[in-house]
C-alpha cells in the first residue's frame, strides 16, 4: 500500500506538469493482485498508508490474469473509478469461467459502487468487430464482454473473457492475429479521467 500511495506523489513533486486527472494503475497476474489489494480491500485497510490515500489518486484500474477482488464496502474517496478486467475463460487464477461466484461477482460489486445502470442484470455478450477496445472479434463466443451499462456517476466497469485461453496475457487460439491484454488496457485507458470527461463514452458499448 505504501508504494501505491507514494509513487504518484513523488512523480507529481518532481514533474509539476503531471495531469492528476489521468493517473492509472495496471497489473498482470500477481501484479494485478497487488493492484487491487493495495487500492480497494477493506481487510487490508485501504487508504491507510503512511504516505496518504490512494482511491482519490487513480482514475482507472486495469488488470489481466486476475479479477479485482475489492471489498464489497469499497467506495473511492472521490472522482471516477474506471475498472477493466481481461482474462482467459480457463484461467485458474481469475476463474473467469465461473462468472457467477468469481469474476462476474467481483465486477458486479464494483458496478454497484459506481452506480452502473445495469449492475443487477448485466450479461456477457459476444464481442463484435466494432468493439472499441480490441480487434479480432467476430460476433462469436471466442471473445465475450461484460458491460454494466451507463456508469456516468462513478466510472465504467468492463470485463472481457476469451474462449479456450488460460493464464496468459496474449490470446491466440481463436484469432489469426493474437489479441494482447496490454493493448486492450492501453485502449481502455485513453481519455479516462477522474472528472468524468472521458472520450471513451459511458457504458463502453
Amino acid at each position: 500500500k505504501h508504494p501505491l500511495a507514494l509513487i504518484p506523489r513523488v512523480i507529481a513533486a518532481r514533474y509539476p506538469g503531471l495531469d492528476r486527472q489521468r493517473i492509472y494503475i495496471a497489473g498482470y497476474s500477481a501484479g494485478a493482485g497487488g493492484v487491487f489489494r493495495g487500492l480497494c480491500q477493506s481487510v487490508k485497510k485501504y487508504d491507510q498508508s503512511e504516505f496518504g490515500t490512494t482511491s482519490d489518486i487513480y482514475a482507472a484500474m486495469a488488470v489481466a490474469g486476475n479479477c479485482p477482488n475489492c471489498a464489497e464496502d469499497f467506495t473511492p474517496i472521490s472522482g471516477r473509478w474506471h475498472v477493466l478486467a481481461v482474462n482467459g475463460m480457463l484461467d485458474v487464477f481469475a476463474d473467469a469461467k465461473k462468472d457467477i461466484k468469481h469474476c462476474y461477482q467481483r465486477l458486479t460489486n464494483l458496478a454497484r459502487t459506481n452506480g452502473c445502470s445495469a449492475a443487477e442484470n448485466a450479461e456477457w455478450y459476444n464481442v463484435s468487430a466494432k468493439d472499441r477496445h480490441m480487434q479480432g472479434g467476430d460476433g462469436s463466443d471466442i471473445a465475450q464482454k461484460l458491460s454494466f451499462g451507463n456508469c456516468e456517476s462513478g466510472g465504467d466497469v468492463v470485463g472481457y473473457r476469451f474462449k479456450d485461453e488460460n493464464h496468459d496475457p496474449s490470446y491466440k487460439k481463436n484469432f489469426d492475429l493474437e489479441v494482447r491484454a496490454y493493448d486492450m488496457i492501453w485502449e481502455f485507458l485513453q481519455g479516462r479521467t477522474k472528472s468524468g470527461n472521458s472520450t471513451s463514452g459511458a457504458g463502453d458499448e
